[in-house]
């Protein structure tokens, strides 16, 4: 979450403030927190931020130089666990799958799935540089406080009962899914 103002160091310096931030879950988390929020596509971020529509933003990496927003915040504040994820999946079309010869299906496995994830990896490192590269520049990284990383756990948590509950709606085990999911981040993050 970064500021244009003021650091966001608690409830209520991030109420304080107007956000713009993706539709969806990361517009959900400000909204959960008394937030007002301009939600918008990540194209239209920039234009917003700069003129000064809002007063801060959320939901994008602060390296994702590609929206050159970083530069405009005064401060970020680290929220651990992060406030929203983008998830890329990459599809192709059952028919098409098998249509193509069994070794280009085998070849295509090979770097598919958690072989693709770990190469997104590399999103992680390039994210480290432009953070570096927005603290040199006078950016400042605000670490929340124990109260207030709670009190936005507490505000978000019933977005992910509600991801279980829709789940479990679906004839699966939400909890469970939800539960493997977290432990299997925790691994990874081990490493």
């Amino acid at each position: 979450m970064c500021s244009l103002k003021e650091p966001i160091d608690s409830s209520a310096a991030l109420k304080s403030l107007k956000m713009w931030s993706p539709p969806g879950y990361a517009a959900k988390a400000m909204e959960a927190m008394g937030v007002p929020v301009v939600a918008g596509p990540a194209t239209e971020m920039y234009a917003l931020i700069s003129k000064g529509t809002v007063d801060g933003f959320n939901g994008v990496s602060t390296g994702d130089a590609a929206f050159k927003t970083a530069q405009l915040a005064k401060s970020c504040t680290v929220v651990e666990g992060g406030v929203f994820t983008p998830i890329f999946a990459v599809m192709i079309n059952q028919g098409v799958w098998d249509g193509l010869p069994a070794e280009d299906q085998k070849a295509i496995e090979s770097v598919s799935g958690e072989a693709f994830a770990r190469l997104s990896g590399a999103v992680d490192e390039w994210n480290a540089a432009n953070l570096k590269a927005y603290t040199d520049q006078g950016g400042t990284l605000v670490t929340p406080s124990a109260t207030f990383q709670d009190e936005m756990k507490a505000a978000w948590a019933p977005m992910g009962a509600a991801w279980v509950a829709k789940a479990n709606s679906a004839g699966l085990d939400g909890q469970a899914i939800f539960d493997f999911y977290q432990e299997q981040v925790k691994a990874v993050e081990a490493e």
